[in-house]
């Protein structure tokens, strides 16, 4: 009955700030893994395999073509979603512009050109 049977972190004292301590480093740990993918991200986006703007590969050569296949798609749909939602130009509304939360017109703001 005095609490220390492994459950977890339900106790305190030391095992409260051990268990802190835990969660300290998993947060680290994740928190850098992300960072990690960002970078190796960004890398792979400056890349040749990317943009082209290094000349270097960061993918291995197995997994460049399955990489362009799945870019290619990607960018193909987008395509295919700015061709089907593309509106025509429309005429100039004469409707006031409403300008932030509060629903103020835009002829509410009134510019003074004759100052003093």
């Amino acid at each position: 009955s005095s609490g220390s049977g492994g459950g977890g972190c339900v106790g305190a004292g030391s095992e409260g700030s051990s268990c802190r301590s835990a969660r300290e480093k998993v947060s680290k740990l994740i928190e850098l893994g992300a960072w990690g993918v960002l970078l190796c991200a960004g890398l792979v986006s400056i890349s040749g395999d990317g943009l082209g703007l290094l000349r270097f590969h960061a993918l291995p050569e197995a997994w460049r073509a399955p990489v362009k296949s799945l870019l290619t798609r990607r960018a193909v749909h987008v395509e295919d979603l700015l061709a089907k939602y593309d509106l025509e130009p429309r005429e100039p509304s004469q409707e006031p512009i409403i300008l932030g939360p509060f629903s103020m017109q835009s002829s509410y703001i009134q510019v003074h050109e004759n100052r003093v």
